[in-house]
């Protein structure tokens, strides 16, 4: 089920919107949303001096409809009036995606920064689920781009010829006594079946 409902703050402002939440965590998600400028039409309300009421409940296939009849209904302050046709609606999204872009950035930036674990663990769960299918698109793209592929992998070793380099030869010191003693085994193992 759905909820048509009502914002009206002390200004008598109105906003009507439909939601499957609970109506005081839809108020919530706009009082956070006008707070980190996300714009809506519902910033236009005084959302710490209002109030949330249900107008009607309905079934989730039928909530945009029943959204629109109230917006057309109520004098709002909704901006996209749900009579709107797609093209315009889109257009308008889009201005909005635009204007606001810097904005939108820096909010995400922001988010990834305060959620680093959650979407490491969300990555990880997601690999974990498409492994297979991630396994053919990768042998699917390495079988169509073979060429591309070693070129750009040539283009890199010549462009980072000196660190390719320098680690190797860290690796090698590295490994230098583990070798070491992998070759007296060896040795030892030799002589004793010479004898």
């Amino acid at each position: 089920m759905a909820s048509i409902y009502l914002i009206e703050d002390i200004n008598d402002l109105k906003y009507v919107g439909s939601t499957t939440r609970k109506l005081n965590e839809r108020l919530g998600g706009h009082r956070c949303g006008k707070k980190s400028g996300i714009y809506c039409s519902s910033s236009k309300l005084n959302l710490d001096n209002c109030i949330i009421t249900q107008l009607e409940q309905c079934n989730k296939e039928d909530r945009k409809e029943r959204e629109r009849y109230w917006i057309n209904e109520i004098d709002c302050v909704n901006q996209l009036k749900l009579n709107f046709d797609k093209e315009k609606r889109k257009e308008k999204h889009k201005e909005w995606l635009e204007k606001n872009i810097e904005k939108r950035k820096e909010q995400q930036k922001e988010w990834r920064e305060n959620n680093k674990e959650k979407l490491k663990e969300k990555k990880k769960e997601w690999y974990e689920n498409n492994k297979e299918k991630n396994k053919d698109k990768m042998k699917e793209y390495r079988e169509k781009n073979k060429e591309k592929i070693r070129k750009k992998k040539k283009e890199y070793r010549e462009k980072n010829k000196d660190k390719i380099n320098e680690k190797q030869r860290e690796k090698y010191q590295k490994n230098k006594e583990k070798l070491k003693a992998e070759l007296e085994v060896v040795e030892a193992g030799a002589k004793c079946a010479a004898n």
